[in-house]
């Protein structure tokens, strides 16, 4: 049994006053570490940066001598088998769904964040104690109470907790049910229409997939008063970090609220419970590198917004414009020309959740999602519609959940070919280990569902026609085929565009265009030639006009209209 204790005696100093007693710890030199990295953001974190204060006694309350051993271990000289107890404080000022805040209104706790573990104690139950005032309520899976009890340090990983004397709990039950939507924070929305539309969509995710693998769950949502959108997903609840959550900006808030809320739930299944063979179980003293993030967020990204058509809270309006997202951002993002599917899965731990200058890899999140929706039209196609990517899903939920061992791309593969044919996997293939262009493919898949891609023009003309992309007026990309990129550089800042001061809605004729600029503080003058090329174009998808009964067939089986 490990034992914590958990206090806030200034909150306005954000920070946390911990102690964690481990019983029985043999004799010798012991590591204690913290997790140098959380399941849901595939990179090394920091977490051990917030440490202060750290101090070791043993069960006479006496000092032991300690030592940093590694960025995220601290390694203790005990004398004898005994009890142990570290005495530390964590700096938690940190507002988004992985991390940790305190403040004079609210304790938030990502457990992962801030709780010590040994290797050799992963599976031994935690027991927490919180300091709290009596007039906070309390939002976590493990409990409602200031004791918590967690089977393992997995499961306390897995289980962030929200108090505050103003959180705002509602609840709803799907086949028995019981979940809670807890707001920490003002929203603008009408609460019995959040609760209609979360029923409706974990209704659809619940028949979809067969079964609930958990009593409870809770929705953990921090909405704030400035632009923020987030979300990580936990074995039976998830954080969501929303903002602005003002009247003026309320579609948008709903709208971003019901994508990333469906989204997290379907992890409870992929990920929660479907996860890579690297990760079964997490190892979370090191990098963990996989090739499979297509599945783990590629299909969770498509069928987060699926499952909202499919049950009637997003509209087919509403779908393709989220459809439309990723096109946009998949089309104008020129890293597809440099890695595939696949490899950008492994470099995730270098650089995925950066934006690289210049562009080097695509979005498992993105380009996961436009792979899954081929191939689950594709499977409906291929299989005359008997059979869908949903049934590759519930395969890999038979066979390699976690506690199985996992599942590995060839997994994932056999499972494909299983359920689609060769003719499926060769395009599986195609779109993952490929940089491919998916122009052609995408087009021939919503044709069988009746709908087109149409090409859209960047809705900046400089950028379009020269193929520089800017942040404010500094280049922060150029692409590789223009004639501008062996004239400017990335940092280059645009100061004026044929004599004028650089405007974003400047239309450039065919010819030469002339830029003054400034490139390490100097001014110079490039000449750079506009041709009718064009550069940084993406898609939108539209119904066809007069579809077959065919593609009306598909599309139905497809949207579940």
């Amino acid at each position: 049994m490990i034992s914590c204790r958990i206090s806030i005696p200034n909150p306005l100093s954000h920070l946390l006053h911990l102690s964690a007693t481990f019983d029985l710890v043999p004799k010798g030199t012991q590591d204690f570490s913290l997790a140098k990295w959380r399941p849901g953001r595939y990179e090394l974190a920091s977490f051990a940066d917030n440490i202060l204060d750290f101090r070791v006694t043993n069960e006479k309350g006496l000092p032991l001598p300690w030592q940093k051993t590694a960025s995220n271990t601290w390694s203790v000289n005990n004398p004898a088998d005994q009890t142990i107890t570290l005495h530390y404080t964590y700096y938690a000022y940190k507002m988004d769904a992985g991390n940790s805040w305190v403040d004079e209104t609210q304790v938030y706790i990502n457990f992962i964040n801030c709780i010590f573990f040994q290797k050799q104690t992963n599976e031994q139950p935690y027991h927490i104690d919180l300091d709290l005032p009596k007039d906070y309520k309390i939002a976590c899976s493990l409990g409602t109470n200031i004791s918590l009890e967690a089977e393992s340090f997995y499961q306390l990983a897995d289980s962030p907790l929200i108090a505050s004397k103003s959180l705002n709990i509602l609840t709803y039950t799907v086949a028995e049910h019981l979940f809670y939507i807890c707001f920490m924070g003002d929203h603008p929305l009408d609460e019995q229409q959040v609760l209609a539309d979360f029923e409706s969509f974990t209704r659809r995710q619940i028949e979809a997939m067969g079964d609930y693998p958990a009593p409870e769950y809770y929705f953990l949502i921090q909405s704030l008063n400035y632009k923020h959108y987030h979300g990580v997903e936990h074995q039976n609840s998830t954080v969501l970090v929303l903002g602005p959550n003002d009247d003026t900006n309320k579609e948008t808030y709903k709208e971003n609220l019901l994508g990333v809320a469906s989204h997290e739930l379907f992890h409870i299944w992929n990920i929660c419970r479907i996860r890579p063979k690297e990760m079964s179980p997490y190892n979370l003293t090191k990098e963990t590198i996989f090739e499979t993030g297509f599945v783990a967020e590629g299909f969770t990204t498509y069928y987060g917004d699926l499952f909202l058509k499919q049950s009637g809270v997003f509209s087919t309006t509403d779908y393709y414009k989220e459809i439309n997202t990723l096109l946009q951002r998949h089309f104008q993002n020129y890293g597809r020309f440099e890695s595939s599917l696949i490899e950008s899965s492994r470099n995730l731990w270098v650089d995925g959740y950066k934006k690289s200058i210049p562009a080097k890899e695509v979005s498992i999140y993105v380009k996961g999602a436009l792979v899954a929706l081929i191939l689950d039209i594709q499977i409906l196609h291929f299989t005359t519609q008997k059979a869908s990517l949903l049934d590759v899903i519930h395969q890999l939920y038979d066979r390699y959940t976690y506690d199985q061992g996992g599942y590995s791309k060839a997994d994932v593969y056999q499972v494909l070919a299983m359920t689609g044919g060769e003719t499926l996997l060769s395009l599986a293939k195609t779109l993952l280990e490929t940089t491919t262009p998916l122009e052609s493919i995408l087009s021939e898949t919503l044709e069988l569902v009746g709908c087109n891609i149409t090409p859209q023009q960047h809705k900046i003309d400089f950028t379009a026609k020269t193929g520089v992309a800017l942040e404010e007026k500094q280049i922060i990309q150029i692409t590789k085929d223009s004639p501008a990129y062996s004239l400017l550089s990335i940092g280059d800042t645009v100061l004026q565009i044929n004599g004028e001061d650089f405007n974003s809605e400047t239309v450039l004729q065919e010819g030469v265009v002339q830029l003054e600029i400034k490139r390490n503080s100097i001014r110079q003058t490039i000449s750079i030639p506009i041709n009718n090329s064009r550069y940084f174009d993406f898609y939108h998808i539209e119904d066809q006009e007069s579809p077959s009964d065919t593609q009306i067939s598909m599309k139905k089986s497809w949207l579940k209209t």
